[in-house]
């Protein structure tokens, strides 16, 4: 039986190229260009194996439409085909219960390719952070930082002290004492080797 595929995007370029990359391997797809169209069909008694959103679309952000699937009773699949690196889009669909976020400048093969190690199963975030080793709280927990938190952080994976890192911030080293204390426990750390370990698990994000 062919695996039915809704794509949501208002790009026909991208559109067109994805359909045929996914009918070459025997897919059934199906295009909307609007979160109104697409609501419509979902709701409709038409079934599909997964829903292909873009972010940004010509009536709205697709994200409250992946989390209305994730709280809905179907045996549904959702995830994002975007040309967005922005790690608070990458944070929000990893919030909404998405099963990938792929980049529409990738390879259609490799996109593809994607699509179908979803519908098998994966969760799959490529080019931007490794799924297996950082879960949706770590990842939460990273934009939960402050601006200053983050720099210290940064500097903090980089090996400096605090004393230079208060010289490089130009502040006092109570205030990166602080800053340093409350990004540990957003991160879940528990004293400095487990904070050093997390931090060189996420140094590729700070």
């Amino acid at each position: 039986m062919k695996r039915r595929i809704l794509i949501v995007d208002d790009h026909p370029v991208v559109l067109a190229g994805i359909q045929r990359a996914l009918m070459d391997r025997k897919m059934e797809v199906h295009c909307t260009r609007s979160l109104k169209d697409a609501r419509s069909i979902l709701g409709s008694a038409e079934t599909f194996d997964l829903v292909l959103l873009d972010i940004h679309l010509e009536d709205g952000l697709a994200f409250d439409l992946a989390l209305e699937l994730r709280k809905s009773a179907r045996d549904l699949l959702v995830a994002f085909l975007t040309s967005s690196r922005d790690w608070n889009h990458l944070v929000k669909a990893r919030q909404t219960g998405a099963r990938g976020f792929l980049l529409k400048d990738a390879e259609l093969d490799s996109i593809a390719e994607s699509i179908e190690r979803i519908l098998s199963g994966e969760t799959v975030f490529p080019g931007i952070e490794s799924p297996q080793s950082i879960s949706a709280e770590t990842a939460a927990a990273v934009h939960s930082l402050t601006e200053r938190e983050r720099e210290v952080m940064r500097y903090t994976s980089q090996g400096l002290l605090n004393r230079e890192i208060a010289d490089r911030m130009n502040v006092s080293l109570r205030t990166v004492e602080s800053h340093r204390s409350k990004a540990a426990e957003k991160l879940g750390a528990r004293g400095t080797i487990q904070l050093a370990s997390i931090l060189a698990e996420l140094k590729h994000l700070l």
